[in-house]
């Protein structure tokens, strides 16, 4: 099981769909892209995701280059200590539904939902950088992996797996905001997953129907990864009703990240300024 490549091919599929949407917009990891005249899968990816070399000027020293692991890595040297974080940490002692979903699903001691916890615990020491960056950091794997459109070139660890299952389900939660997953979004974000392990199944089913909550999902996220985990849930909806626009509202303060921080992860991705 995989979750790296299972978020590589829900990101791979929500990319292209939000692509030949957006083509004639300016900018943006998502909005700028211009198709070949070959086409296909592959080279709808690489355009708009930058998966390949010179695709973007975005990179950590050795690390990932461009894409959107290059971003994430952007994102996470840009937060500094002058936020001032509101963080909501009032569904963290809940049990059953989202609360308990990753936990449920990593197996083990404390499964993915133990090692996320691990995470904030060594937030403070550089952890969450060590985690995202690097040549064998998130980004740089989440890169080899849309690439690849499967498994990264080197295995994710543990916390990575967890992390990409945390994306996974800000994604899903994020395509509910607007009352539900309608045939049309769970084409959009599932119909690239091909063959897929009855685990990863298993894991993509349960977040489909785990309760909207956006508490519980905020509450899930380590300290260091709320813009992060904002892009990925940005990159799952096109932000066209105001049911969308509430929701990204309310995770956006539940994660303690400002008006300008939001606009800003807006702009990378193309996506419509949420606050004026």
């Amino acid at each position: 099981m995989s979750l790296m490549k299972t978020l590589a091919k829900v990101a791979i599929g929500v990319a292209v769909a939000k692509g030949m949407k957006s083509m004639s917009s300016g900018g943006g990891l998502l909005g700028g892209a211009k198709r070949t005249s070959s086409g296909g899968l592959q080279d709808m990816m690489g355009s708009i995701l930058g998966g390949g070399t010179g695709q973007s000027s975005r990179s950590t020293a050795g690390g990932a280059t461009g894409g959107l692991g290059g971003l994430l890595e952007q994102l996470s040297g840009a937060q500094t200590s002058s936020r001032t974080k509101t963080r909501s940490r009032s569904a963290s002692a809940r049990s059953g539904g989202l609360s308990d979903l990753l936990g449920q699903l990593g197996g083990g001691s404390g499964g993915l939902g133990g090692l996320l916890g691990g995470l904030a615990a060594g937030g403070a020491a550089g952890g969450i950088g060590a985690l995202l960056t690097g040549s064998q950091g998130f980004g740089a794997k989440l890169n080899s992996s849309l690439t690849n459109q499967g498994e990264p070139d080197v295995d994710p660890s543990a916390s990575q797996e967890a992390l990409a299952g945390l994306m996974i389900l800000a994604m899903v939660q994020a395509a509910k905001s607007d009352g539900e997953i309608d045939a049309a979004e769970q084409e959009k974000m599932l119909g690239n997953l091909g063959e897929v392990s009855p685990q990863e199944a298993a894991f993509v089913n349960a977040a489909l129907e785990a309760p909207l909550d956006v508490e519980a999902l905020a509450a899930q996220v380590p300290e260091g990864l709320e813009a992060q985990v904002y892009t990925m849930s940005l990159m799952a909806i096109d932000l066209d009703n105001q049911h969308e626009a509430n929701y990204l509202h309310a995770l956006a303060q539940a994660l303690g990240l400002d008006q300008s921080e939001v606009n800003h992860i807006h702009a990378e991705l193309g996506a419509p300024a949420l606050y004026a």
